[in-house]
């Protein structure tokens, strides 16, 4: 069977260029975030970033191009260079990003809860009334792609670009930074 060269998200609804993802357990891919605009030199109009987010599934063959993708929940928070962590429990963590070329990076993250009885539907996890956005790390920012890596006891660990390191428990404590010792390098 001939494969596609190329995939993209449908015509008109989003740009995959500095989106963050991740595969789920069941073999989709999680994208999140991405480029919504982009830089225009003649108008000093900068890049921006997605709220869009797309569960892609891989397997429907019956599509042209191979594939379908199933527009979720929109992010909170426009992220351009976001980092999608799948956790333990099947939570995935859309962590850090920018909102655009011209904004600082930002220091929260939104955690995107899959639904196994609804595969085209999850929901973001709230953090208050009206709210789905988690603290970010002291000191901060996450940044662009940050560097999140899940541990074997559920943990993330966020490494880099910056000497500091921490950790987070968000299936036990969401939004809640330990910080770890710092590398004896700093900016890498």
């Amino acid at each position: 069977q001939n494969l596609p060269e190329s995939l993209a998200m449908p015509a008109g609804e989003g740009d995959l260029f500095c989106a963050g993802f991740a595969w789920t357990p069941d073999g989709k891919l999680f994208v999140a975030g991405g480029t919504s605009q982009y830089n225009d030199p003649f108008t000093g109009q900068p890049y921006m970033g997605g709220r869009l987010a797309y569960l892609y599934d891989p397997s429907d063959f019956s599509s042209t191009p191979l594939g379908t993708w199933n527009q979720q929940l929109d992010l909170e928070k426009t992220r351009w260079y976001p980092t999608v962590a799948l956790m333990p429990d099947d939570t995935l963590l859309v962590l850090g990003g920018t909102s655009n070329t011209n904004f600082p990076d930002r220091n929260d993250y939104e955690a995107f809860l899959l639904d196994p009885f609804k595969p085209v539907n999850g929901q973001w996890q709230k953090n208050g009334p009206g709210q789905q956005t988690f603290a970010g790390p002291n000191p901060g920012p996450l940044g662009q792609y940050p560097r999140c890596h899940v541990m074997p006891d559920g943990r993330l660990f966020l490494t880099g670009m910056s000497g500091w390191s921490a950790t987070l428990d968000h299936a036990a404590a969401p939004g809640m930074w330990q910080n770890t010792p710092r590398s004896q390098f700093d900016f890498r």
